[in-house]
Order: structure tokens, then C-alpha cells, then sequence
């Protein structure tokens, strides 16, 4: 590459500067070396031109070295913001993963908390079924008819109420069990029927009779009347449960009644004379 020739104007005197720089920068070092010089020359008297260059070159020179210690200062800097990255680089990749393996951590223990939750569940469930059985009366047999009639109401929308007061003796087991089943049967089937399924259970036991009463709701179409204790709907094959139920209370010198409730419910109560004999358990 061939030189440039600029002929600068260098305190007072002019020159011809050859170099590979352009011609702008050329002319700008020139300028600021005169600069430097005329600086320099306020300071002194005379006109040494010599004295004057090696001067304005010394304060040239201490810029200079100013200049590198700069350079060298960012220099520094600059690597040690880059050695800071790579510092905090890896301070991200290590909290990256800290944070996956926390990720991992904790969706095994979530698993292992649904998992626990689950078996709590299905231990929750099989105690339930212990515990939900209740002791409605002092007879064994008619507490797990009652349990078991109960159970099946609500796992089938039936919304079902119980209640028993007295002591259950002084009757036939056997007849008393078949009363009640068929009660309780006919009054599932009836409320199952219903828009709004209910059914409420009532025995009072005293010294000398056994009193109950049934109410469930029907379906408002199921039954209009009542013709012999049987609903006339029934008639034709399917009143034996209410044939059974009148017959057994008959046995027991007992009563029983059917009222329809409004158009949607039906009760029926009974009253069963308690033997001074001892009764036959089952």
C-alpha cells in the first residue's frame, strides 16, 4: 500500500508527513501536536523550538501512557466482567438444576402424597363401612335389617330417616322381621318411583305394644285410593307384600292403617300387642 504525503503546518513551520494513515488523520495528528507545542510555549520565552518539542513530546508521551493505563484498566475490567459471567453462567446452569431436581422432588412427593391420599381413602372407606353401622335397637337381627335397608336407600338417592324408641321384645321374631321387611320394601319401591325420593322410619316400643309408622313419598299417578288396605293399583297380583303385612299384624291382635298424605306420600302405622310370653328369637 503506498504512503500518504500531507504537507502540514506544525508551529509555524511547515512539513511534509508521509504514512499509511488517511489524510483526515494525518492532519488531525499534526494539529494536536501543534497544539501541544503552543501549549507548551506559554510557559516559556523565547522561541526554542527544540525545547519546546521535547516538551509538548513529554506531554504528548504522558497522555500517552494516561491513555494505556486506561486501556489497560478497562482491559482488566473487561475480563473481569467476563470471568463475572462466566461465574454467574454457571451459577444459572447449577440453579437450573436445583430447580429441576426440585421439580422432580416434589412431583414424587406429590405422587407419593396421591398415593397416600388414595390409600387413606380406600381406608376411610373400609372403616366407614364398620362404623356406619348403627345400633337403631336392642335387637341384632332388626338393627341389620334396618342397616341393611338404610344402606341401600342411600347408595340409591333415598333420603332416609330412622328412628327407634323402646325396647324390641315381647313379639315374635320371625313375624316382627317380616313385617318390617315387607314395610320397608314396599316403601323403597313406592319412593324410588317418586320425583323426590324420602322415606321415615318410626317404631315405638312400649311395655305392651309395638308401635310403627312408615312415611314415603310416591309418585303422584302411583295411587289414587285405598280399597281393603291394598292400593287399587296393586290389585292384580301385586299386593301380596300388604296381604303378608295385614296378616301378621291380625296374628298379633294388632291394627294397622294406610292414609294417603296430600298426593305425594303415603303413611302407614301399625300397632302390634306385645306377648307376656317369652318371644322366639332369630
Amino acid at each position: 500500500m503506498e504512503d500518504n504525503r500531507v504537507k502540514v503546518r506544525i508551529y509555524g513551520q511547515d512539513y511534509i508527513i508521509s504514512g499509511e494513515r488517511d489524510e483526515e488523520t494525518i492532519r488531525e495528528i499534526a494539529a494536536f501536536v501543534d497544539s501541544s507545542i503552543r501549549e507548551v510555549s506559554k510557559y516559556f520565552s523565547g522561541n526554542a523550538q527544540g525545547s519546546l518539542a521535547v516538551l509538548a513530546a513529554v506531554n504528548i508521551t504522558d497522555e500517552l501512557f494516561e491513555t494505556r493505563e486506561k486501556i489497560a484498566a478497562l482491559t482488566a475490567a473487561r475480563e473481569q466482567a467476563g470471568e463475572d459471567a462466566q461465574h454467574y453462567l454457571k451459577m444459572w446452569d447449577e440453579a437450573k438444576k436445583s430447580f429441576m431436581q426440585y421439580k422432580e422432588e416434589a412431583a414424587k412427593s406429590a405422587e407419593e402424597r396421591r398415593q397416600s391420599e388414595e390409600k387413606y381413602r380406600k381406608l376411610e372407606e373400609k372403616c366407614s363401612t364398620y362404623f356406619s353401622y348403627r345400633l337403631y335397637s336392642n335387637h341384632s337381627v332388626i338393627n341389620s335389617l334396618l342397616n341393611s335397608k338404610i344402606e341401600f336407600c342411600q347408595s340409591n338417592g333415598v333420603d332416609v330417616k330412622c328412628f327407634v324408641c323402646g325396647k324390641i321384645d315381647g313379639v315374635d321374631d320371625v313375624e316382627l322381621y317380616c313385617l318390617l321387611v315387607n314395610l320397608l320394601d314396599n316403601a323403597i319401591a313406592a319412593a324410588m318411583l317418586s320425583e323426590k325420593p324420602y322415606i321415615s322410619i318410626f317404631l315405638n316400643c312400649s311395655d305392651t305394644e309395638i308401635y310403627g309408622e312408615f312415611i314415603n313419598t310416591i309418585k303422584t299417578t302411583e295411587c289414587s285410593g285405598f280399597e281393603d288396605l291394598i292400593p287399587e293399583n296393586n290389585k292384580d297380583g301385586h299386593g301380596y307384600g300388604l296381604l303378608n303385612i295385614c296378616e301378621i299384624v291380625e296374628n298379633n291382635n294388632g291394627k294397622i292403617d294406610f292414609l294417603l298424605l296430600d298426593s305425594d306420600k303415603v303413611k302407614v302405622t301399625f300397632r302390634i300387642k306385645k306377648l307376656m310370653t317369652k318371644s322366639r328369637r332369630i
